[in-house]
C-alpha cells in the first residue's frame, strides 16, 4: 500500500531503559515504520534520571514559550520521548502494576497538545500509568494493543469494570498479541479485539543462521559452561522472557528424570533472572548449561544460529511466546507445550511438536528422540522458519499501516485556508481571512488578553420553549431574553418537533436575531439534534436513520451532550461508526452536572477534528447565554461550518442546582404546567434590535462576554 508519512505515537507504559517484550516490539515496530516514511515519536517512561530531566527542561521551555515543540524540527525519527519516571506497585501476591511519576501527566499532555500526531498506539493502555494517562488526555484516533492475559489483572479490572469498559469504547482499532489475550480480554470488556501478533525481524535470525559456520558456537563474554565440551552435543536453546519464568524448571527437571541420564545435548539458557545461581541446584550432573542472561536481539539470533532444538515448556497458558516465534525463524525444531498460546504459533508434527505440559518423562522422551534424528529435526526446522514469516516485522507492519490509516482517515481534514471568506449575516458584510479548525484552537495564555474580532457573532445553539414537554417559556420571552444576554444567533431545539423553531424564525425579524430552526431528536440509541430543518423528525427512529432525515433536509447533524450518562446518549462505538455524518459536537453543555462529560465531548471533537460548539440547553429563562459559541458571521446552512472554523467557546455557567430546581417548580408547580414570566423588556420589537438593552461589560470585553470567560 503507499505510505501515508503519518505522524505515529507508540506508548509503552514500561521502562525504556529495562527490557521487555513490549519495549522490544516497540523499538522494532518504531525503526520499520520510519524506514517506511513514517513520522515516529515512541513515548515511554524510564529510570534514566538525565533523560528524564531532559524531558523537564524541554516541557518547562514549551510552557514559558521559549520553544514550540519538546522536539527540535531537524531531530531525526524514531523519536523518544521520556514522560517521566515509573515505580511498581503490587496489586497482589503475583501481579505488579507500574505507577506514574507525579508530572508525568503534565509532560504527556504538553507532547500532545504541541505534537500534532495522526495516531497514537497505545500498548497495555489499562495498566496504570503512561498508557491510562495518554488514553485519557490524547486528542486523536486511538489505537490499542493489548500484551498480557486479563487474568494477571483480574482484581484490579473488575473492579473498575464499568469505568475502563468506557476507555475501551474509545478505542478506533483495539488489537491483541494472541487469540488467548483476545479471549481472556473478551471475559472482561465488550467490544471488537483483532489479533495481530508481535513482531520478529525474520531476515535477522536467517542472515545469522546463514552466517554460521560448522562448530562456530556462540559464546559471549562470561558465559558459563564448556565450549569445548558443548561441540559433541545437539544444542538445545531456552530463550525465556524479561522476567524469570516457571518453564526453565521445568525443562531442567525433565532432562534430570531423563531414564539412563539426560540425553548427549548441551543447554543455552537466554533471558532476564534466568542465572546459574537461582537454577543450579536443578541442573543434572553432566549436563553442560550456559546462563547467557538478557541478550539483544541480534545476539539471540546468533545463539540460535549454533543450536539445534528450541525448548520451551510451559505449565499453562502462553499470552505469545516471542522466543518460540525466534527459535521458528532461526530455524530450528521447536518442542514446546500443548497450552493455550503455544498451540496458535505451532502445528503439531508440522513445524513443531506439543507436548503434554507437567510430564518431565515425557518431555525428556521426546527430546532424546530428536535429538538423535537429525532429518526430523531439519524437517521441522524448515517447515518453522517459513511459519514463521507470519510474524515478520514487515506483514505486521503492513497491516498497522492500514489500522493507522483507517484509524487517522476518521479525523477530518484541515480546512483549507481561503485568502478571503464572505461571513456576512444579511446585508453584505465584513469579510475575515480563515483561521484555525475549531479543534485546534487553543485558550490564550494566562495573562494574555486577545482582543475577539470586530464581526463576531455569539450564539446558543441548544434552547427550549413551551413546545417541549419539559419547559414553559414562550418563544417570544424566549428572544426577547437573548437579547438581554447579549446573543445574535439561537437555535431552538424543541424536543421532537420542529414547531418551536419555525415559530422562532417567523418572529425573529422583530427581535433582530438570527434564529436557526431545530429538532432534538430522540432516537432508539440516544439523541440527536438537527439544525435547519425545515419539517420535523418524527421520533423513535434509529440513530442512523434520523441522521439520514436530517441530511435529507440539508441539515446539520448536532450531537448534542455526547457524554453526559445522566442523558440518553449513543455509545461511544455507535459515535465512532457516524463519525462521518456529524458535522458539530456540543463540547459545553452548562447544565451538565459533572465537568468530565464536557471533556469527553472536548477530547471526541479534538480527536476527529469535528467543528465544536456550545449550548446552554436553557429550559428556562434563567439558563439562557450560561454557554455561547462566538464564530463568524454567515448567510445560511451553506456556510455555516466555515464559519464554526475558528469558533470560540465561551462558559458562563450557573449553579446546575439551582436551573435544575427552577425548571422543577415551574412545570411541576402544583401539579400542572405554569407559563414562566416574561423576562423584563423596555421594548424589543417594532424597528428591529434595540442594542441599547443588551448587558454590556466593563471596558474589554463585548455584549456581555468578559474577556476571561473565553477560551
Amino acid at each position: 500500500m503507499p505510505h501515508s508519512g503519518l505522524a505515529i505515537g507508540l506508548v509503552t507504559p514500561y521502562s525504556w531503559s529495562r527490557p521487555g517484550g513490549v519495549n522490544r516490539h516497540v523499538g522494532i515496530l518504531a525503526d520499520r515504520l520510519t524506514q517506511r516514511g513514517h513520522r515516529v515519536t515512541i513515548i515511554a517512561p524510564s529510570a534514566d534520571r538525565t533523560a528524564v530531566r531532559r524531558t523537564r527542561q524541554a516541557v518547562r521551555e514549551v510552557l514559558m514559550e521559549d520553544r514550540a515543540a519538546v522536539f527540535d524540527p531537524d531531530e531525526a525519527y524514531p523519536r523518544l520521548f521520556v514522560a517521566g519516571g515509573t515505580y511498581s506497585v503490587r496489586l497482589n501476591r503475583t501481579t505488579k502494576l507500574i505507577a506514574a511519576s507525579a508530572d508525568l501527566l503534565a509532560n504527556v499532555d504538553v507532547l500532545l497538545s504541541s505534537q500534532d500526531l495522526d495516531v497514537l498506539h497505545i500498548h497495555e493502555p489499562l495498566v496504570p500509568g503512561l498508557g491510562w494517562t495518554s488514553l485519557r488526555h490524547a486528542g486523536r484516533p486511538l489505537v490499542a494493543t493489548f500484551h498480557v492475559d486479563s487474568e494477571q489483572f483480574r482484581t484490579y479490572w473488575l473492579a473498575r469494570r464499568a469505568r475502563l469498559q468506557r476507555y475501551v469504547e474509545a478505542f478506533d482499532h483495539v488489537l491483541a498479541v494472541s487469540r488467548a489475550v483476545r479471549d481472556s480480554l473478551w471475559r472482561a470488556f465488550e467490544g471488537d479485539v483483532e489479533v495481530l501478533p508481535d513482531c520478529v525481524d525474520t531476515a535477522l535470525f536467517a542472515a545469522a543462521r546463514a552466517a554460521h559456520g560448522a562448530g562456530d558456537a556462540y559464546a559471549p563474554a562470561g558465559a558459563g559452561g564448556s565450549p569445548s565440551s558443548a561441540g559433541a552435543r545437539i544444542g538445545i536453546v531456552y530463550a525465556g522472557a524479561a522476567a524469570p519464568r516457571t518453564g526453565l524448571r521445568h525443562l531442567l527437571r525433565a532432562l534430570r528424570r531423563s531414564h539412563g541420564g539426560p540425553p548427549a545435548v548441551r543447554l543455552d539458557v537466554a533471558g532476564d533472572g534466568l542465572t546459574a545461581e537461582r537454577y543450579a541446584h536443578l541442573v543434572p550432573e553432566g549436563l553442560p548449561v550456559r546462563f547467557h542472561g538478557a541478550l539483544a536481539d541480534a545476539d539471540v539470533a546468533r545463539l540460535m544460529a549454533g543450536a539445534d532444538i528450541l525448548c520451551a515448556p510451559a505449565p499453562e497458558a502462553e499470552e505469545f511466546d516471542i522466543g518460540v516465534v525466534q527459535g521458528m525463524a532461526a530455524g530450528l525444531a521447536v518442542v514446546v507445550s500443548d497450552v493455550a498460546g503455544h498451540r496458535e504459533l505451532i502445528d503439531d508434527g508440522v513445524d513443531g511438536l506439543l507436548v503434554t505440559p507437567r510430564q518431565p518423562r515425557t518431555l525428556a522422551h521426546v527430546l532424546r528422540d530428536l535429538a538423535e534424528d537429525p532429518p526430523r529435526r531439519r524437517a521441522l526446522g524448515e517447515a518453522a522458519a517459513a511459519a514463521a514469516t507470519r510474524y515478520d516485522v514487515d506483514v505486521v507492519a503492513d497491516r498497522l499501516e492500514e489500522v493507522y490509516a483507517a484509524a487517522a482517515g476518521r479525523r477530518r481534514g484541515r480546512p483549507q485556508p481561503a485568502a478571503a471568506r464572505r461571513v456576512s449575516a444579511g446585508p453584505a458584510g465584513p469579510t475575515r481571512p480563515a483561521g484555525p479548525s475549531a479543534a485546534d484552537r487553543q485558550s490564550p495564555a494566562p495573562g494574555h488578553h486577545v482582543e475577539p474580532p470586530a464581526d463576531e457573532l455569539f450564539a446558543d445553539f441548544h434552547v427550549h420553549s413551551e413546545h417541549s414537554k419539559d419547559c414553559v417559556v414562550p418563544v417570544r420571552d424566549l428572544l426577547a431574553r437573548a437579547v438581554v444576554c447579549g446573543l445574535d444567533v439561537i437555535a431552538i431545539t424543541d424536543h421532537d418537533t420542529a414547531a418551536g423553531g419555525l415559530e422562532g424564525r417567523g418572529l425573529a425579524a422583530e427581535y433582530g436575531l438570527h434564529v436557526i430552526v431545530g429538532e432534538e431528536v430522540k432516537t432508539t440509541e440516544g439523541e440527536v439534534v438537527g439544525l435547519f430543518l425545515e419539517r420535523t423528525i418524527p421520533a423513535g427512529m434509529s440513530f442512523a436513520d434520523t441522521i439520514a432525515a436530517i441530511k435529507e433536509q440539508e441539515g446539520i447533524v448536532y450531537l448534542p451532550h455526547p457524554f453526559d450518562r445522566l442523558h440518553t446518549v449513543p455509545s461511544y462505538s455507535l459515535l465512532k461508526q457516524h463519525v462521518d455524518a456529524i458535522d458539530v459536537v456540543e463540547v459545553f453543555n452548562s447544565r451538565l452536572a459533572f465537568p468530565a462529560f464536557n471533556e469527553r465531548a472536548e477530547l471526541f471533537a479534538q480527536r476527529y477534528r469535528i467543528a465544536a460548539a456550545a449550548g446552554s440547553d436553557a429550559h428556562v429563562l434563567a439558563s439562557l447565554g450560561t454557554a455561547m459559541t462566538a464564530m463568524g458571521r454567515f448567510e445560511g446552512r451553506h456556510d455555516f461550518l466555515d464559519a464554526l472554523v475558528d469558533s470560540r467557546i465561551i462558559r458562563r455557567p450557573k449553579s446546575y442546582l439551582y436551573l435544575t430546581g427552577l425548571k422543577f417548580l415551574q412545570t411541576n408547580f402544583e401539579g400542572a404546567p405554569r407559563r414562566a414570566d416574561p423576562a423584563p423588556m423596555t421594548s424589543a420589537a417594532g424597528g428591529g434590535r434595540r442594542r441599547g438593552l443588551r448587558e454590556r461589560p466593563a471596558s474589554g470585553g463585548r455584549q456581555g462576554v468578559p474577556p476571561d470567560d473565553a477560551n
